[in-house]
């Protein structure tokens, strides 16, 4: 009798436990979609980024997203073609 209700009990705590692990607390996140944890650390700072073309937060690229948020970008290194994709061979700048 005492095997009948462990096993109902552990595939209960397994549903459970498996559904628990989806919840919103639970989930992990891009830091895209955390900026509010990073920004903050980053406000006075000089900030280098290694970006590419696919770099961007919602619909804006990191690169503008963090000047427009007043933070002071000082160096970019990106992929032949640059960080926005268009540039020919070498690029340098912002």
């Amino acid at each position: 009798m005492t095997r009948i209700f462990i096993i109902p009990f552990l595939l209960i705590s397994c549903i459970y436990m498996s559904v628990a692990a989806q919840t919103p607390a639970n989930r992990i996140l891009p830091g895209a979609f955390q900026t509010n944890e990073y920004f903050r650390l980053l406000k006075g700072k000089k900030v280098g980024l290694f970006a590419n073309h696919t770099s961007f937060i919602n619909h804006t690229h990191l690169v503008d997203t963090l000047q427009k948020s007043g933070i002071d970008v000082v160096k970019i290194f990106a992929p032949e073609h640059g960080f926005r994709g268009i540039a020919k061979g070498e690029h340098r700048g912002i």
